[in-house]
This record gives C-alpha cells, structure tokens and sequence, in this order.
C-alpha cells in the first residue's frame, strides 16, 4: 500500500455507506419503491460529496510534480522536438531571406 493513497476509516466507512445505500435504493427502485429509493440516493449523493470534501482526501486529488513530468514528458517530449526543431530552422530562414533583402537594397 502507497502511504501516500491511505483512507481513514471514517472517509472508508462513508463510502462503504453511499455504495451500500446505492444498492438499496437499486433495490427499491426495482420493486417499485420510487420515493424510498429517492430518499436513499440523496441520502448515498451527500455521503459520497462529504467522502470527497473530507480534508484528508483533498491530497490525493494532485500528483506530485515529479509524477506529472514522469507521465507528462514522454507524451509531450515527441511532439515539442520536430516543433523546436521547426521553429529553428524557421528563424534561420528568415533571417537569411532579411540578409537577401539588405544585399539586395545595397546593390540597387
């Protein structure tokens, strides 16, 4: 286990309650009961929003920066090359087209 990715027992209790209060409200729903499975959504709807809210758990929604490069940079790194490489040769080539243009205004 990743000390980084534990949940507390009370963040892993709400939880446990809203999937267990999903399955009920399934239930009721199939058997006809729409109001009690109502009740029972929006009962698994605000236990799963206080599971996220938790403060405990805010930590987990960033990556460190080092996992962001680790995953990032060889999606980007193919892409960013042939584009560095481009715009150098880009700016080359204008300036000697500048340098054409200066050649040619001091021969005129």
């Amino acid at each position: 286990s990743n000390k980084g990715m534990e949940v507390s027992t009370d963040v892993a209790g709400r939880v446990s309650s809203a999937v267990s209060a999903l399955s009920a409200a399934r239930s009721l729903a199939a058997s006809g009961k729409v109001r009690a499975s109502l009740s029972l959504l929006n009962e698994a709807q605000a236990l799963a929003a206080s599971a996220e809210e938790d403060p405990a758990m805010v930590g987990l929604l960033y990556f460190p920066d080092e996992h962001k490069l680790a995953v990032l940079l060889p999606l980007w790194a193919p892409l960013a090359l042939p584009m560095l490489v481009g715009l150098v040769r880009e700016i080359k080539r204008l300036r000697e087209k500048k340098e054409k243009r200066a050649k040619k205004k001091k021969s005129d």
